[in-house]
């Protein structure tokens, strides 16, 4: 028989096993056990859990076998909201990912540098919107004049001409 604990993890292995405290079973702390995954084999997931965080398991009635089925929501730990057209996801750094399927939307907000390594990278887009700061960018079929002497000029795309 198999029953089903609430519990917090202690410990994690290299592997992500995860060894967990349960205090309904007077503070019992299982051996390492596997967490469930939506995919493992050629493709893989990993949110690898925390130290404390709850989770809900599987257990055999000996506590020597079982699994665990993932982190358990509460008031403390809920989703900033639950609109049921998002998918989002949320790190300790703060930094943040959304996609909402009713607006067609995906957005991102990230604390760190963003490095993208691929064969050929293509842009599809009616416009690209590049935030000031930067180096300005022609596309195929902008117009680029530049004075060769002090290496100013301009991008003009779309009619509007921008200094570079």
């Amino acid at each position: 028989m198999v029953n089903l604990h609430f519990g917090y993890v202690t410990n994690i292995d290299s592997n992500g096993r995860v060894r967990v405290i349960i205090p309904d079973l007077d503070d019992f702390t299982t051996d390492y056990m596997p967490v469930l995954r939506s995919k493992a084999k050629h493709d893989k997931d990993g949110n690898t859990l925390d130290i404390n965080e709850e989770v809900a398991l599987l257990l055999n009635q000996n506590g020597d076998c079982g699994v665990i089925l993932g982190a358990v929501s509460s008031d403390s730990t809920a989703l900033p909201y639950t609109d049921r057209d998002k998918k989002y996801y949320e790190f300790k750094d703060g930094t943040k990912f959304e996609y909402d399927r009713k607006e067609h939307k995906y957005s991102a907000n990230i604390k760190g540098d963003v490095s993208v390594k691929a064969k050929n990278i293509d842009f599809d887009a009616q416009n690209i919107n590049l935030g000031t700061g930067g180096r300005q960018i022609a596309r195929i079929g902008d117009s680029v004049q530049v004075d060769l002497a002090t290496g100013k000029g301009t991008i003009t795309s779309g009619g509007k001409a921008t200094s570079i």
